[in-house]
């Protein structure tokens, strides 16, 4: 299961959007800004086994669209959200089959964005496809706005040792360039930055290996945010053990440093940056879920903003709620009561809960369940 928060009605307040993937649906719950029902929920079949989803206005017709990726059931499914009905017309196109679950079980996947790079509307769909044995096959994938017909392209990564991926994104660091691709890899993890040499081919330009601390240290969350407020993205990186890294950039290049050390026996699933406590210093918010061999529950590490860039060490507060070592913990942050101060809904997709933290004195409201 996976979990988007983005402005899906364009009403001007973030949606969240997830799965029910044994369902074959898609779940958007709208943000109302009503205290008894804060989330309005609404189900859209997918008609295939959603494993993860992106979202993007992919027909370039203004309203955002969800994109709904299978490898088990070798589709891609996206849902157009304009016209009198959104979500409700479906495209579906044929993907190459592939069993992720040996990647999940490492770490946090993430094969699938949307992007506009040509700087000409509509977004493409980016995502990863085996090739040749390995899962690292960069494909575009452009839809017509006229037709609706899709057109596929593959990106040559030169530079690139054969392995699996993990994850993709793309960040904009300015000094006049192209959009540089982010790989975060499985063997030998490390997050990797690659240049654009021309329409078709990426190559590889900076390496950060994540191995420094514990040989096969995968990635198990990550965010893309602007750290230090100069307008440009950051990357926050957290490996398995627990070393949260900054990629910051500057000057046109990135720069990897430890910022804290996060508990110790715990799997770290998500990392959420954004002003908690309103003092126009962003905070982190780290969600884990503990690995001690007796009683295992889930967590919450805040870390606070100090100077741009640099954060207090990690307080760490303990749930009531039982971990599983089969789940995966997803953060989103929206203000749900429209105060003014941001809130946090993460999803844990063993026990298929959606759950709310208000930012007041009451800090945790009643959570929805879907089957």
């Amino acid at each position: 299961m996976d979990l988007i928060v983005a402005d899906l009605t364009q009403d001007g307040h973030p949606d969240v959007v997830t799965s029910a993937p044994s369902l074959g649906q898609v779940i958007l719950f709208e943000s109302t800004g009503e205290p008894h029902e804060p989330l309005r929920k609404s189900v859209f079949p997918a008609g295939v086994e959603v494993e993860f989803l992106a979202c993007g206005d992919v027909d370039g017709d203004g309203s955002q669209d969800i994109c709904a990726l299978s490898y088990l059931d070798e589709k891609l499914v996206v849902l157009l959200g304009g016209g009198a009905q959104p979500f409700s017309r479906r495209l579906e196109i044929e993907m190459p089959y592939f069993d992720v679950s040996p990647l999940q079980r490492l770490g946090r996947v993430q094969p699938m964005v949307c992007r506009d790079l040509d700087r000409n509307p509509p977004d493409e769909i980016y995502l990863l496809q085996l090739q040749e044995g390995w899962f690292n096959a960069l494909v575009r994938i452009e839809i017509d706005p006229t037709t609706l017909d899709s057109r596929s392209q593959r990106f040559a990564l030169d530079g690139l040792a054969p392995q699996d991926l993990q994850a993709l994104d793309f960040v904009d660091i300015g000094q006049g360039r192209d959009t540089e691709l982010v790989l975060i890899t499985q063997r030998n993890p490390a997050v990797i930055i690659c240049e654009r040499l021309d329409g078709a081919r990426f190559q590889v330009r900076d390496k950060f290996p994540l191995e420094d601390t514990l040989l096969g240290n995968n990635m198990t969350g990550f965010r893309k945010w602007d750290a230090d407020g100069d307008g440009l993205p950051d990357l926050f990186v957290v490996p398995f053990d627990g070393s949260l890294r900054l990629l910051s950039s500057h000057s046109g290049r990135f720069h990897q440093t430890k910022i804290a050390r996060l508990p110790e026996r715990a799997i770290h699933d998500d990392v959420l940056v954004t002003d908690l406590d309103r003092d126009a210093k962003n905070d982190l918010m780290i969600i884990s879920r503990q690995r001690s061999g007796g009683d295992s529950y889930e967590q919450l590490s805040v870390l606070c903003g100090e100077n741009p860039g640099e954060f207090t060490d990690a307080v760490t507060f303990v749930t009531g709620r039982r971990s599983s070592p089969f789940s995966s913990l997803r953060l989103g942050t929206l203000d749900l009561n429209r105060d003014g101060w941001e809130d946090i809904v993460f999803l844990d997709d063993f026990s298929k809960e959606l759950v709310l933290l208000l930012n007041t004195s009451q800090t945790l409201v009643p959570h929805w369940n879907w089957h």
